[in-house]
């Protein structure tokens, strides 16, 4: 017997891909993907694995992503429409359920529109947990590039210090399509060397074992969701900060970072947590770990999770 469904939803006009592994009278977590344009469904069981049955797991595919953007070609994401089919899936999800709130959990891109979603709309949202948090976005690739110079250097790779001593004033001032494929080049260093996963993790194994069974075409959809959300990229590029959206959440707040990060640096959100205002907050750091934490470190990251949500009297 299956111990997920998968569905498609009519969210703010357009048919939305859903996956839920559910849990009977447990609370609810919303995964909210990376990217924009990374969906993350595939490796939901890992996550079911991990949480066992403390709790209903629902994974989406965003406006532009994945199984969305293949039954929605057109339907372009922006912030504004992602918040809003956000919100109208939190409301398919109360009545789904028969709960009055849901734990958001985002990861990446996802933290952006889960960060925003509960400082605008505690009275849905439980608890707020956000794994490599985004905070400041040019204080995030200030410190990622310090960081990747000198990874090169240590190394002694000639050819590549050559190639980050002709980036000039990185990051700019002013975010375009000619330096977003300077970012670009950019994230594929920090692949080589180590600074966006710690633990080389053989995530096409994970797809492949998955039981939603992911195609060709959805590897198409992932590339063009990339592609399609490069537009929403440079918006976030050039102009996110989350302190601007406010400092006071109404629900407990817990983020998560690897220790070896600089896709989403701790260092690059510690002072906006300094300055939160929650009922509790708690920020804590996984060792030996990069970007994608929860399979990287997953018994790490299951006991950080599991007993925080027990302290919140939730599971």
């Amino acid at each position: 017997m299956k111990d997920y469904f998968q569905e498609f939803v009519e969210i703010n006009g357009i048919k939305q891909y859903f996956l839920h592994y559910p849990a009977k009278g447990k609370p609810v977590i919303l995964f909210l993907h990376g990217g924009p344009g990374m969906s993350e469904a595939a490796f939901g069981y890992k996550l079911k694995e991990m949480f066992k049955d403390t709790c209903t797991l629902v994974f989406y595919d965003q406006r532009g992503t994945g199984r969305t953007l293949q039954n929605n070609p057109k339907a372009h994401p922006t912030l504004d429409f992602l918040l809003k089919d956000l919100h109208d899936t939190i409301k398919y999800l109360q009545t789904c359920y028969l709960t009055k709130k849901i734990i958001i959990l985002g990861h990446s891109w996802g933290t952006v529109l889960g960060s925003i979603y509960a400082l605008q709309h505690p009275e849905n949202v439980s608890v707020y947990i956000g794994v490599g948090q985004v905070g400041d976005m040019r204080l995030t690739e200030e410190l990622a590039f310090l960081a990747l110079k000198s990874k090169v250097m240590s190394q002694n790779s000639s050819k590549d210090l050559k190639k980050l001593q002709a980036i000039i004033n990185y990051p700019p001032k002013q975010w375009d399509s000619k330096s977003y494929k300077i970012y670009n080049k950019l994230s594929k260093l920090k692949d080589k060397y180590g600074l966006s996963m710690s633990v080389k993790v053989p995530l096409v194994k994970i797809v492949r074992k998955s039981p939603i069974q992911f195609r060709n075409r959805d590897f198409i959809a992932m590339l063009k969701g990339t592609k399609l959300s490069e537009p929403l990229m440079l918006d976030v590029l050039n102009s996110f900060q989350i302190e601007t959206y406010g400092i006071e959440y109404k629900m407990p707040v817990y983020y998560i970072f690897g220790s070896d990060d600089y896709i989403t640096p701790k260092q690059a959100f510690s002072d906006y947590f300094e300055k939160i205002i929650a009922p509790t907050k708690k920020i804590v750091l996984i060792e030996n770990a990069g970007h994608y934490t929860m399979f990287e470190q997953p018994e790490a990251f299951a006991k950080a999770v599991i007993p925080f949500l027990n302290e919140c009297a939730l599971v």
